[in-house]
Order: C-alpha cells, then sequence, then structure tokens
C-alpha cells in the first residue's frame, strides 16, 4: 500500500506543480505582453514629444525673432499725440498689438501640445515660457494706450530689452528640461 500512496502523491504533486507551471507561465506570458505595450507606448510618446518639443521651440525662436525688433524699436511705432502738441506721442496701438499677437500666438498655441505630452517639469516649463511672452505683450498694449514722451519710450524699451533676455534664460531651462526628458530611454513598468 505504500507504494500506492507514493504513486498517488507523486501524481497530485505533479498535477499541482504542473497546474502551478500552467499559472505561472500564463502570469509570466501577459507580464511580458503588458511590458512589451507599455515600453511600445513609451518609445511612441517620446517620439511624439520629440516631435512636439522641435515644433515648440521652432514656433518659440520665430515668435522671438519677430516680437524682438518690434520691442526693441518701439519709437518706429509712435506717432506725434494730440493732447500734448509735439511733447506728447503715442504708440500706434492697432499695429503693434496686431504684429505682436501675430508673433506670439503660434508659440504660445505650441505651449498647449508640450502640456498635452509632458511631462509635468516640461509642461511647467513651457507654461513658464508662454506666460512670460504673454506678460511681456500685455505689459506693452498697457504701455501703449497712453501718450508717452520719446524717453519713456526709450526707457521701455531697455526694459523689455531686459525682458527678453529673461525669456531666452527661460528658453534654455525648458531646452534642458526637454534634454534630460529625450535622454531617458523607455522601460518596462515595475
Amino acid at each position: 500500500m505504500n507504494e500506492a500512496w507514493a504513486a498517488i502523491i507523486a501524481a497530485i504533486a505533479g498535477g499541482v506543480f504542473g497546474i502551478a507551471g500552467i499559472l505561472a507561465g500564463i502570469y509570466v506570458g501577459r507580464r511580458q505582453t503588458t511590458d512589451q505595450a507599455d515600453v511600445e507606448h513609451q518609445q511612441w510618446i517620446r517620439g511624439q514629444r520629440q516631435q512636439t518639443y522641435a515644433q515648440f521651440l521652432a514656433a518659440w525662436d520665430t515668435a522671438i525673432n519677430q516680437t524682438g525688433p518690434i520691442l526693441t524699436h518701439l519709437s518706429d511705432h509712435l506717432r506725434p499725440g494730440g493732447s500734448r502738441g509735439m511733447q506728447g506721442w503715442a504708440l500706434n496701438v492697432a499695429t503693434v498689438v496686431r504684429d505682436l499677437l501675430g508673433a506670439t500666438g503660434p508659440a504660445v498655441k505650441a505651449v498647449e501640445s508640450v502640456q498635452l505630452l509632458g511631462p509635468a517639469d516640461a509642461a511647467a516649463r513651457a507654461r513658464a515660457m508662454g506666460d512670460g511672452l504673454n506678460d511681456v505683450v500685455k505689459e506693452l498694449v498697457t504701455f501703449a494706450r497712453d501718450e508717452r514722451t520719446p524717453d519713456e519710450v526709450d526707457d521701455k524699451e531697455m526694459e523689455l530689452v531686459e525682458r527678453l533676455q529673461q525669456l531666452y534664460e527661460l528658453r534654455g531651462l525648458f531646452f534642458e528640461e526637454a534634454r534630460m526628458v529625450m535622454a531617458k530611454p523607455p522601460s518596462p513598468g515595475v
């Protein structure tokens, strides 16, 4: 009877280990498929980010290249003001605003694409760039509403040159963040 029990126990153990092996195989197979899908998705996101970051930086550079001359040559947009005679000058607000919005619109729109693809740190850097550009435009529109002396316009030009430098610094910070994001290789989930 000992031999019969030994055969029964061996058969039960074989069945249990066989079922455990099948379940482990199913789990490992599913995990491998999930990991592969996760890596492929990360690769796709990485490609989308690379394309979006490059488009954002190109739109940003175009905006700054078009905005810079407007901001640093405000005196080109001056016309004599009415209330203070030849002493007062006013900026041609409609022209300045049209030119600024035309220059900055695509870059501000591109911020949204970066925010959609993330990650959060890169999106925050892009948002800071967009907010900084919007702030400069709003500040100039507010400044342009009143008559100004040529000296006030010259002072504003100098201030805006400093603001442009800050915007270039924000671009550098975004570029470094984007570079770190792109340097991280896709890896399966834990």
